[in-house]
């Protein structure tokens, strides 16, 4: 929390959680109201949620709406991960799902995570994610080949490249230069 306050106006900051710590970063950001004081600091805070297609979909549907219960003040940026499978439940796309349409007006954006080849970048992701590891941390650790971490150097690179596209943060730039 130090770095944020510390970080310059311009300057972005990303948490990102493995899911080994999730629950517990989660349960600290509500206890501390963290993001209240973030907020009242003047600092634009999104949470980034993942919903995983497949077998993942109704376990990060049900982290979803933990999310929205749990932080009703903040804004989320919702990531469909189709990787395992389509983001789909009983025929309805997430934009048609009771979740989407119940929470809408507080999802600042929808993004999808890019299609990859399931035998290189897709085996270094699952890797990464079996091993509950964050993109730097897989990025800066032995465990990978060279090629494995310029894959996923990669991905997270293109990741970053959406989320500077994408249009939630250019409407946080306008309202800043108000």
């Amino acid at each position: 929390m130090t770095r944020i306050f510390e970080a310059s106006e311009t300057s972005h900051t990303v948490i990102d959680t493995g899911t080994s710590s999730f629950i517990a970063t989660c349960s600290y950001l509500a206890e501390n109201n963290a993001f209240e004081l973030l907020q009242d600091a003047d600092v634009r805070v999104f949470i980034h949620c993942p919903v995983c297609g497949g077998a993942a979909l109704d376990d990060t549907f049900n982290s979803l709406l933990a999310i929205f219960r749990h932080f009703p003040g903040v804004p989320l940026v919702v990531w469909l991960n189709e990787f395992f499978g389509p983001v789909t439940k009983n025929g309805q796309s997430f934009e048609e799902s009771n979740i989407y349409q119940d929470n809408a007006d507080r999802i600042a954006a929808v993004m999808s995570h890019p299609k990859v080849q399931a035998g290189t970048f897709g085996e270094d992701i699952r890797a990464m994610m079996g091993a509950k590891l964050t993109f730097e941390e897989a990025i800066g650790s032995n465990d990978f080949n060279v090629m494995a971490r310029q894959r996923l150097k990669i991905y997270w690179t293109k990741a970053i490249d959406r989320l500077d596209g994408a249009a939630f943060l250019e409407v946080a730039d306008l309202e800043a230069a108000e």
